[in-house]
């Protein structure tokens, strides 16, 4: 075929490691949307989607910046292409840009929002950006380094107050049918 069999080898892991971050992105996009498709009954409804919505956001945005750093250090071995891995950072400031708005309009529908769910929200998306502009400088093991300890607290942080959140939303909108 003209070229040698390591480099049909190489190219061949990072076709496959392109067709399942598609594969990925396309699943976890289709979680995503499906938060948006909810029905919506009263305020309570709205609340609970909303919660919802920041919940998959952060959960998606997690599970991308995973997906970075893995490509990210396929590159050096190159199983993976730099346009892949800035794709999928890109995502994952897309992502993360879902999580503020998210964060904002559960704040619009209930102004008395526990503080601790925004200040855990701002944290999340601090460490997150910070996470994803290391992959983008492909400082790998320092953005590796910052997802398993300070992505891990922050995602950690604001699941420990978001769930109870949407606990207690939902118990809400349970009483209200």
């Amino acid at each position: 075929l003209g070229m040698p069999l390591s480099a049909r080898t190489s190219t061949g892991r990072a076709t496959g490691l392109m067709v399942v971050a598609t594969l990925a992105i396309a699943l976890l996009a289709i979680v995503f949307s499906n938060s948006d498709q909810a029905v919506r009954i009263g305020d309570g409804s709205e609340a609970l989607l909303r919660t919802e919505e920041l919940l998959n956001a952060t959960i998606v945005t997690r599970s991308t910046i995973d997906l970075a750093l893995i490509f990210a250090s396929a590159e050096d071995s190159e199983l993976a292409e730099k346009d892949a891995t800035d794709a999928i950072v890109a995502e994952g400031r897309n992502l993360v840009a879902r999580i503020e708005s998210s964060l904002t309009s559960l704040g619009a529908i209930d102004p008395t929002l526990d503080p601790t769910i925004t200040t855990a929200a701002g944290a999340l998306v601090s460490t997150a950006i910070d996470t994803l502009d290391l992959v983008d400088a492909r400082r790998v093991d320092e953005a590796e380094r910052v997802a398993r300890i300070s992505l891990t607290a922050a995602f950690d942080g604001l699941s420990n107050v978001l769930i109870p959140y949407r606990d207690r939303v939902a118990a809400v909108v349970t009483a209200e049918r």
